[in-house]
């Protein structure tokens, strides 16, 4: 997935997303009441599910308290050969590969890259989650790559 080489590199300055915030927070919620109402099942495992539901709710909470949003931010950098670096907020640059099966919507691009060491991470990205522009340009860019990286169709 190689973008046009005479573009720029297209830097990525992450922050958190309010959305996916409000989603989790909602899907939690919606949890919670579904668990409230009697369920035809022993009382441990109800207790073990409440748990699970609370143990994530505050993990989820912890990662966007605004004193841990620093933390959080990262920045990636779309170089114009096609690779990419991500630089978290403690200066570590890792170099990485995009890989086909990243996804893109309008409203969500799921980033799904290759590290050096071979591990793959997948990064949400909503249109909060970077400047109006930005999150175009990494759509537009995207979508040209998966369409170059297309084979053309033999009318023979």
């Amino acid at each position: 997935m190689l973008p046009d080489v005479s573009e720029k590199p297209l830097v990525l300055e992450l922050r958190p997303s309010r959305y996916l915030f409000a989603y989790l927070l909602i899907l939690h919620l919606l949890l919670f009441l579904a668990l409230a109402m009697p369920l035809a099942i022993p009382a441990l495992l109800h207790v073990v599910l409440v748990s699970g539901v609370a143990g994530s709710f505050v993990w989820h909470l912890l990662r966007y308290l605004p004193q841990r949003q620093l933390r959080q931010q990262q920045r990636l950098v779309w170089q114009s050969d096609g690779n990419w670096q991500i630089e978290s907020s403690h200066g570590q640059v890792s170099a990485a590969g995009l890989c086909p099966d990243s996804w893109l919507s309008a409203w969500l691009v799921i980033l799904r890259l290759r590290l050096e060491n071979g591990r793959r991470i997948s990064i949400p990205i909503l249109p909060d989650s970077l400047e109006t522009d930005t999150f175009r340009r990494l759509r537009s860019r995207l979508s040209q790559a998966r369409f170059a990286e297309r084979e053309p169709v033999s009318t023979e």
